[in-house]
């Protein structure tokens, strides 16, 4: 339920919108009524706070920039106050800074009782729970069929699942997210997911097959901002597993339904990628940003395994036996090609680095200066990184 859809309702027929008219589409998670505005510690993310503001001077400036900027960080979905009993009338600085920060604000006048109010919209809530819960079911239900190896024609979905709402005449990605704790809920995380994205207006549908969690989203509504998308939505998810790892894998666009698979294959493959530990300060990657990761992670790992013991095998061997750092120093070299930028990074000197170098040469065969032997060390060294 959206915050323009309760002015609708009969028992908000006198209620009046006065603020953040721009974010009257903000979803409602519950409803939260303080008469007197205490703990607000307490209030959580798509609340519909309900107060009397007992007691709160709106005359001091700097306390209503305090109220706004706190309960506009906590996101709730809207303020409402009624007036006429400790308030006669919103200032008008308050309604100010509301707009100023986007904060839906409604004014209940003294003739609406919160707890018939509060009947009617928990009542609401209730029944689109519910729907959300059936929803939910038919998504879980839609992707087995999807994925599995005789899946549904594109006709035939539209019809069954038309409650979905979700656009198969559009090109689509499906994504992956995976989450380094096993103690997250993953029905909350999948609350928190459907109630941003249904935020955000995007058409997707969101599944928990085989314990992953799986997102598919359609590129009508968002066409070329795909990236932006998922960056919001890593924000929003940061909020909501605090100092936990996570990560999307996302796969390539694809137009239809038979294509899905193909993606999913391919958004399983960018998680794997970042299980390895690639990209650790990253939370997602696009299959296509794999580069010539696409490549190397198609390679049986045996085939890899022995192409890196016969190029960079010996070296290994040579770092183990002296506690050398021919390896990092390879590493950084290939990375930026200069001596001097690879002797700061590795704090030492120069000479010491064109040793090394040279001690890589004899060991390898292979002259960092040259293209090919370049090209080989790189594959080589790149290979190293994505072996267990």
């Amino acid at each position: 339920m959206m915050v323009s859809d309760i002015l609708d309702l009969p028992e908000f027929k006198e209620v009046k919108i006065l603020a953040g008219n721009q974010n009257v589409t903000n979803r409602i998670k519950w409803v939260n009524i303080l008469e007197i505005l205490d703990e607000l510690s307490r209030l959580h993310e798509g609340e519909f706070l309900i107060t009397t503001a007992y007691g709160f001077d709106f005359h001091n400036i700097n306390n209503t920039y305090d109220l706004v900027n706190y309960l506009s960080n906590k996101r709730i979905a809207a303020l409402a106050l009624q007036v006429g009993f400790y308030v006669d009338k919103i200032p008008d600085k308050f309604i100010k800074v509301c707009n100023e920060k986007g904060l839906p604000l409604l004014c209940l006048p003294p003739s609406v009782s919160f707890s018939e109010i509060t009947r009617t919209l928990s009542k609401r809530l209730f029944e689109e729970e519910e729907r959300q819960r059936t929803r939910a079911r038919m998504a879980d239900e839609l992707v087995e069929q999807i994925l599995s190896d005789s899946p549904p024609g594109q006709e035939l979905i539209r019809q069954k699942y038309h409650e979905l709402s979700f656009d198969w005449s559009t090109p689509f990605v499906v994504s992956m997210l995976h989450v380094e704790n096993d103690k997250i809920n993953s029905q909350r995380l999948r609350g928190n997911l459907e109630f941003y994205l249904n935020q955000q207006n995007l058409k997707y549908i969101l599944s928990i097959t085989h314990g992953e969690l799986l997102i598919f989203i359609s590129l009508g509504c968002c066409g070329d901002k795909l990236s932006q998308v998922f960056s919001l939505i890593t924000d929003n998810l940061k909020r909501y597993i605090e100092n936990t790892r996570f990560y999307f894998g996302i796969g390539e666009v694809v137009n239809s339904i038979s294509e899905a698979k193909l993606s999913l294959m391919q958004a399983q493959k960018v998680v794997d990628f970042f299980k390895r530990g690639f990209s650790p300060d990253k939370n997602f990657m696009t299959y296509h940003d794999l580069g010539i990761f696409k490549l190397l992670i198609e390679i049986p790992e045996k085939v890899l395994t022995s192409f890196y013991d016969e190029i960079l095998g010996e070296l290994c061997a040579y770092d183990n036996r002296h506690s050398a750092e021919l390896l990092k120093t390879l590493d950084i070299y290939l990375e930026n090609g200069n001596i001097t930028h690879t002797a700061e990074n590795l704090f030492t000197h120069r000479h010491t680095i064109r040793y090394r170098l040279a001690k890589i040469k004899e060991l390898t065969g292979l002259d960092v200066e040259n293209g090919k032997d370049r090209m080989t060390l790189y594959m080589a060294n790149l290979i190293k990184k994505l072996l267990p």
